[in-house]
């Protein structure tokens, strides 16, 4: 799966869960890894810090949970 591919489908899994994520964790960072929801942290390196635990030497996009997702389309390449 190419770059694009894996943020389109994070972005995907995100608007799939908006709704209850926004409602419960509104303005914090959401890390996605393979279309999959795997951390929720207050800044990137706390979500960072969350999903390495789960999938180490994987890759992550993080988004901003909210209307103005700041850090979106950010993949961290481990």
């Amino acid at each position: 799966m190419n770059l694009q591919e894996e943020i389109a489908k994070s972005e995907e899994a995100y608007q799939e869960n908006k709704k209850n994520l926004e409602r419960e964790y509104l303005g914090k960072i959401a890390a996605f890894c393979e279309k999959e929801l795997v951390a929720i942290g207050d800044t990137i390196d706390q979500a960072l810090e969350r999903a390495e635990k789960k999938y180490p030497e994987k890759a992550f996009y993080f988004r901003r949970i909210g209307k103005n997702p700041t850090c979106g389309y950010i993949l961290f390449m481990i």
